[in-house]
């Protein structure tokens, strides 16, 4: 029975989007399934998954008779991160039209170029 390592990312994943790594004999031909719904057959050694909702999902990776398992979670990013980026990028978008009417004004006056 050949021996199986199955890498899945520890912490919550907050985008739907990461990547699922093994370790298996060389030439091996693997099935890994989420939530026993194949999602890959072949010869390569990861694979990226996206676009998964909030959830816990289970990953089995097959070779053989040898099986690996590991379970990911989503979970969305926190209000108080959510809101402090919104707010960074208000404060930006705010600068940046202050900076560009600023301009605007000094050059109709004839004060810059």
């Amino acid at each position: 029975m050949p021996e199986l390592k199955l890498d899945c990312p520890t912490a919550p994943n907050d985008t739907g989007a990461y990547r699922i790594a093994w370790t298996v004999p060389e030439g091996a031909t693997v099935t890994l399934t989420e939530d026993g719904a194949k999602i890959y057959e072949g010869p390569d050694a990861a694979t990226t998954v996206s676009g998964r909702r909030e959830g816990t999902y289970e990953y089995a990776l097959a070779v053989a008779d040898a099986k690996a398992s590991c379970t990911v979670q989503v979970a969305p990013p926190s209000m108080g991160l959510t809101f402090a980026l919104f707010l960074v990028g208000f404060a930006i978008s705010a600068s940046t039209i202050a900076f560009v009417v600023r301009g605007h004004r000094q050059h109709r006056r004839g004060e810059i170029g």
